[in-house]
């Protein structure tokens, strides 16, 4: 991961971070951030890989196939090779995209749809060698919970703001394409390799990290107004 990489991942975890302050504890906002960040690694990944298998095709853009063959057969070669499979309007793009239309036109709600993807993520792997890596995979992601918005449109709308955070990150996954696509979930997750684009332990380490800056600022924030006998800001 470059360092320009770094600063970005960074810059949104940061976003997502004022987005969240008082809402979750440390380790649910890992939770969530971990999940999305992995279907976004996940959605990226499914891309490259369907745009290499479309080569010489009509359409070579994965994400403008609607014929059912072409996406039956990328699906096959998808869990041999992938290990899951997601369809053009499963990703992570297209689900955020949704999340920022235009209400006065068409309704930005997402939070079913966004259930569904992390649902089918695993469902898809049933009864191929990668269904245990992917069991239970997004279980810590909890679309309704109450501590993201007291109201289905106030959860909603954060979601869509935390994916806007993350879809401005590049992951750079194109030399997967140089392995092979040979990247599978325990690799990913448990070993760092300097190929690999982000390793999720790190950032785990991170977000915690960042956690812990934010009280302390909050505090030293606090104490200044107290002394200045002024409101705090939060």
């Amino acid at each position: 991961m470059s360092e320009d990489q770094k600063k970005l991942l960074e810059a949104q975890l940061w976003g997502i971070a004022n987005l969240l302050r008082g809402k979750v504890s440390a380790d649910d906002y890992r939770d969530y951030i971990l999940g999305f960040i992995f279907y976004k690694y996940l959605s990226e990944r499914q891309v490259i890989y369907a745009n290499h298998l479309l080569e010489g095709e009509q359409v070579t853009d994965y994400t403008k196939v609607t014929d059912a063959e072409t996406l039956e057969a990328i699906k096959e070669e998808s869990l041999i090779t992938l290990g899951y499979f997601l369809l053009p309007h499963e990703l992570f793009s297209a689900v955020a995209a949704k999340g920022n239309a235009d209400k006065k036109n068409e309704s930005n709600y997402i939070l079913e749809d966004l259930q569904q993807v992390l649902n089918h993520i695993e469902q898809s792997t049933m009864g191929t060698e990668s269904e245990e890596d992917f069991n239970s995979l997004f279980d810590d992601i909890d679309l309704n919970s109450t501590k993201l918005g007291k109201t289905v449109g106030a959860r909603n709308d954060l979601i869509v703001q935390i994916l806007n955070y993350l879809n401005k990150i590049d992951f750079k996954l194109d030399e997967i394409a140089e392995n092979d696509y040979n990247l599978n979930i325990p690799r990913y997750v448990d070993t760092f390799e300097e190929e690999d684009p982000v390793d999720l332990n790190v950032v785990a380490g991170e977000l915690v990290k960042l956690e812990k800056e934010l009280t302390n600022n909050n505090d030293e924030i606090a104490a200044f107004c107290k002394e200045l006998n002024i409101p705090t800001p939060f």
